[in-house]
């Protein structure tokens, strides 16, 4: 039971880090498309 509810908290916790990681991605696509590097 309770490596049921260990695997359950970790999937969470993967969905949760996939979707900042997500969002982190989208806001440096954003600030990379505003201010783009021109050297």
């Amino acid at each position: 039971m309770s490596e049921k509810r260990l695997a359950d908290c970790l999937c969470q916790l993967n969905s949760g880090y996939l979707i900042v990681l997500h969002m982190l991605l989208e806001l440096w696509g954003l600030s990379y498309a505003y201010y783009p590097k021109e050297m």
